[in-house]
């Protein structure tokens, strides 16, 4: 029995690691097709000897249909084109004619390359692999999960260093295997977790900062991205134009110094409830959470459900300060129960000290965790199942916080969760801490176990 795996590639940037990926799996005996929506990723797999397949020459032989495309939303609980493709229509401002054409677009080529594999004697579909978060991606994953397909995602990076998980999820809110929950737990075991832990909280490590000016590496990357979007050829407009980054590095500098002034400086004595922001243009929250788009907004429904003795702090993303919309930091700034504190306070010790934190989809969150403190979720993230942390809704979220607050914090479960992540990823990754490709061939041979485990784990039992 021949297995296939139809490998997607969508960023040109990672042409060359995944390249080398592909040739790994083909050497364990599987067929690979790549599909790309861009027309010099499909030449470079095609140069090195893989089926490749364009979505763009698919265009002619594609008629879209507004019928059939209303009948695939549901079909594939895509619930409405708002919802699902939220970050390209608030933040890459695509219209909503092409999204429309290009998700049918790429329903088409799903449905026609599922219908010929079928006419192929003695091969099975073992799997797609999906990486990153593209329109495309995001199409072919909830394809294959209203199809019962199999489907494997990564980004490459754990929360491990030098390890990466996997998940059939494109919004990686599954990966932990909860199995290692119920493992017998020996003494060395404790001591593994608790020597994570304490490398956590007490190191109290911010991971994330970048340079607020360009940098030579920061300029490659870019104009490496400006090549890919000019031969992506119509599909460009999955992605975000690149003069819209480049003004976003431009102004994001001088939007940070405007932002100073709207900082308080934080207080630990304070009686506060704790929310991070995350990247404004995150895509679990855009296509995940949607409700939660407007942090600002979510922010200003708490602080008027928050007890009257009590603050809300907030603190920008790490990673790129000045990247949030100033209009955001203004609204919220200007709410009299809540402080926006400067970017360089420490989040360890804005958690050590806030009666609970509340968070949509962060890392922050799975800090709250390794500090056993109270923990408020509005979305969906990995450690939701959790039944320590408070599950939430903005309409009940005064009662939410009363609840956090009040709940004994079970440090059992906390100790088997940080087990069972641990135990939950691979010893492999896309990335070195200095964010460079990790060319590597044992690495290589690692990240196709990967792939080949993660399949079996979750579609085995299917």
């Amino acid at each position: 029995m021949k297995k296939k795996i139809l490998f997607a590639a969508i960023d040109f940037f990672f042409n060359d690691f995944y390249l080398e990926i592909v040739r790994t799996l083909k050497k364990r005996d599987y067929d690979i097709d790549v599909v790309t929506n861009c027309n010099d990723i499909a030449k470079h797999f095609e140069n090195a000897g893989f089926k490749t397949i364009n979505i763009n020459q698919l265009r002619k032989e594609h008629k879209f249909s507004e019928k059939k495309f209303k009948s695939d939303i549901k079909k594939l609980n895509m619930k409405s084109l708002e919802l699902f493709a939220n970050r390209e229509i608030s933040v890459y401002k695509s219209s909503k004619k092409y999204l429309k054409n290009q998700i049918s677009l790429y329903i088409y080529f799903l449905e026609k390359y599922i219908r010929e594999l079928s006419q192929e004697k003695n091969t099975r579909l073992f799997a797609i692999c999906n990486n990153d978060h593209g329109l495309m991606n995001l199409t072919i994953n909830k394809f294959c999960h209203a199809n019962n397909l199999p489907v494997i995602h990564t980004n490459g990076t754990s929360l491990l260093q030098k390890r990466m998980f996997m998940d059939k999820s494109l919004y990686f809110d599954g990966w932990v295997k909860t199995e290692y929950m119920n493992h017998n737990m020996s003494l060395a075991d404790k001591r593994k977790v608790k020597d994570f832990v304490d490398s956590i909280t007490k190191k109290k490590s911010v991971v994330g900062f970048e340079p607020l000016l360009p940098n030579l590496k920061r300029l490659k990357k870019h104009f490496s991205y400006v090549k890919h979007y000019i031969v992506c050829g119509k599909s460009r407009r999955d992605f975000i134009d690149p003069m819209r980054i480049m003004m976003k590095w431009i102004v994001m500098p001088i939007r940070a110094l405007f932002a100073r002034r709207l900082y308080s400086n934080f207080n630990p004595d304070d009686k506060f409830v704790y929310f991070p922001l995350n990247m404004w243009d995150d895509c679990t929250i855009a296509s995940n959470a949607s409700e939660y788009f407007h942090q600002d907004e979510v922010i200003e429904e708490i602080s008027k459900k928050i007890p009257k003795d009590m603050l809300i702090v907030v603190k920008e993303h790490p990673v790129m300060p000045g990247s949030t919309p100033l209009g955001w930091l203004k609204n919220i700034a200007r709410l009299p129960n809540v402080k926006l504190v400067p970017c360089n306070v420490n989040t360890h010790d804005i958690l050590k000290s806030a009666q609970c934190t509340i968070v949509v989809s962060s890392t922050v969150g799975w800090e709250v965790i390794l500090w056993n403190k109270p923990l408020v979720v509005l979305g969906s993230p990995f450690y939701k199942m959790l039944k320590y942390v408070t599950k939430a809704d903005l309409k009940n979220i005064g009662a939410n916080i009363k609840e956090a607050i009040s709940k004994k914090n079970d440090f059992d479960e906390v100790e088997r969760f940080v087990y069972a992540v641990m135990h939950s990823d691979y010893p492999c990754y896309f990335f070195t801490p200095q964010m460079d490709f990790y060319f590597d061939k044992k690495n290589f041979e690692k990240i196709a176990d990967a792939y080949i485990d993660s399949v079996q784990y979750y579609y085995s039992k299917s």
